[in-house]
């Protein structure tokens, strides 16, 4: 059984931990885990499998309860960082010459992690103006314009690791 790297934040801070790979996921959950990463909508999702909103938001709620994270752009980062899909790797112009300040990448770890602009801003010591105001520079930049996307590629990137 291997293992995979995750994030969780209790009482202000943000901690990597360490998550069996066998952690019970079903191949339902495996497959809303990799439209998750291409990103697709919860209703794309549904539409695809051909499930209802509420099971995929049935399914979601349970795999993050295994998985012990808080969401699915927490999701997608641990997976991006396992290289669950690494033939799915996002590349672009944009993302490729993209370079964060050291001050981008810990709001991105944030990102990565989960977190709301406000947890990051709490966590960084920082108004919710200036997460936004850097989260809207890279997206900008990036031409990415998905918190869940941005968790991958800065992951992929090597931006957080």
């Amino acid at each position: 059984m291997g293992t995979v790297l995750g994030f969780k934040h209790t009482e202000g801070k943000i901690e990597l931990v360490t998550i069996p790979f066998d952690c019970g996921l079903s191949s339902i959950d495996i497959e809303i885990i990799r439209r998750s990463y291409m990103p697709q909508l919860t209703a794309e999702i549904a539409l695809e499998m051909r499930l209802s909103v509420e099971q995929v938001k049935y399914h979601i709620r349970r795999m993050l309860r295994k998985l012990r994270l808080g969401n699915r752009v927490a999701v997608v980062a641990l997976v991006a960082r396992d290289q669950w899909f690494p033939e799915m790797r996002y590349d672009s112009m944009e993302v490729q010459t993209y370079i964060p300040t050291e001050k981008q990448r810990l709001l991105l770890a944030g990102v990565c992690a989960g977190l709301s602009t406000a947890q990051i801003a709490v966590a960084n010591h920082i108004s919710e103006e200036t997460v936004n105001s850097n989260l809207d520079t890279i997206f900008e930049r990036t031409g990415i314009h998905q918190r869940i996307l941005l968790a991958r590629v800065a992951i992929e990137q090597g931006w957080v690791k």
